[in-house]
């Protein structure tokens, strides 16, 4: 399949044409992993109304049109997988810096998980969020990667594991969640953090 890039999923036509490509080019839909996502993140005190604005619609709209889309596909094919990545910033406050837009968007997506976990269950829809803690990725890096900044001593005292995630970490529990051997887990939020909201309380 050729790819569509750019294409905004934060919008329903984008959306529409990205799913109907996918559907096109497999035959149909077995899989909807949405792990797309962008933010702005701004002291709650000195945030513009626009840096919400797009966070709830990079980081929310982009997992309700995609699902909205895909829908019919996985009812036709008599079941599937969705999968959503929500955060533990969704649960807990600003561990690491000020997030206000992405926390309220990711505890959506945590709602919405459960409801088409709901939904979904007569056509054999299973429905997951995984929350990843810190992970580093090259929109986090700079941040992570910071000796003066507050991560060598964060790893310290909040890390059990003494290191962040990887994307590959969370690669490897998506494959798994959308593989059969995960066929009774449903609705579920699967925490991914090393153990550092278990250190939280």
């Amino acid at each position: 399949m050729n790819s569509l890039a750019p294409v905004d999923l934060s919008t329903a036509e984008g959306a529409r044409r990205w799913i109907a490509a996918a559907a096109e080019a497999y035959g149909g839909i077995d899989i909807l992993y949405n792990n797309a996502s962008a933010m702005r993140n701004t002291p709650f005190g000195e945030m513009p109304d626009d840096d919400w604005y797009f966070t709830i619609a990079n980081e929310l709209h982009v997992v309700y049109h995609p699902t909205r889309e895909a829908w019919p596909h996985l009812v036709a094919r008599g079941g599937g997988v969705i999968l959503n990545m929500a955060s533990i910033s969704a649960r807990y406050g600003a561990m690491f810096v000020e997030q206000a837009p992405h926390g309220a968007a990711k505890g959506a997506v945590l709602a919405f998980t459960k409801h088409l976990c709901g939904a979904g269950g007569r056509h054999g829809i299973r429905v997951n969020a995984i929350s990843p803690g810190l992970i580093r990725t090259p929109a986090t890096a700079p941040f992570v990667d910071d000796p003066d900044g507050p991560i060598p001593e964060l790893l310290r005292q909040r890390f059990p594991l003494g290191r962040f995630g990887h994307p590959e970490d969370v690669a490897r529990l998506a494959a798994f969640l959308a593989c059969d051997d995960a066929g009774y887990i449903n609705g579920a939020e699967i925490v991914i953090d090393g153990g550092v909201t278990a250190m939280a309380g």
